[in-house]
């Protein structure tokens, strides 16, 4: 069932993206979560080629977030997965950082682009134990030459702390809730 819904998410998500590039220009890129099933399928680069082409995106506009946990399903396939996608331009994200057991070793050898730091360690990033910690995964990520987006910002203490702290990005409720798609058709009338 999940690969089903991931082969309807994928492509819609990439004509999205070319939406609002088309009425708001350029973008950063859209995420997109992969399963680990999704991640062992043998069709997968043609299935993500394929949705960039259908929507005539760049693969670069497009992030495709992963977990630490799915890694280490079946790791030899999924590293070598990764670097088919990291060839066809796709951007990864290792998503919510902090909560798998991956080693040090093994995050130096993934080809990522991004490490989402993961929400139970925002929550508590204004606590100064926390914050050293919170620091020290940011200092991590830039010393491996990767973006860093902090999940689940939810007050402004912890944005601020994350700002003293040089998280690249971060995202959460207290930036901005969960927003529908919205296209100039949806728009409403100026007159």
């Amino acid at each position: 069932m999940i690969v089903a819904i991931g082969r309807f998410v994928l492509p819609e998500a990439c004509l999205q993206a070319r939406r609002w590039q088309d009425e708001n220009g350029p973008m950063r890129a859209v995420h997109v979560n992969l399963s680990a099933l999704e991640l062992r399928q043998t069709d997968l680069i043609d299935t993500v080629r394929g949705a960039i082409e259908l929507a005539g995106i760049q693969p670069s506009d497009l992030v495709l977030e992963i977990t630490e946990s799915q890694l280490l399903e079946d790791a030899e396939h999924s590293v070598a997965a990764l670097h088919a996608l990291r060839e066809l331009g796709v951007r990864l994200a290792l998503d919510d950082f902090g909560t798998g057991y991956s080693s040090l070793s093994y995050l130096h050898s993934l080809p990522l682009d991004i490490l989402k730091i993961a929400k139970p360690f925002v929550d508590r990033v204004a606590e100064t134990s926390q914050d050293s910690f919170v620091g020290m995964m940011i200092d991590l990520a830039k010393a491996l030459e990767l973006e860093v987006i902090a999940e689940g910002i939810e007050t402004a203490e912890q944005l601020e702390a994350l700002r003293v702290l040089q998280s690249s990005f971060g995202q959460g409720f207290f930036l901005a809730r969960p927003q529908a798609a919205r296209s100039s058709q949806d728009a409403a009338p100026t007159s």
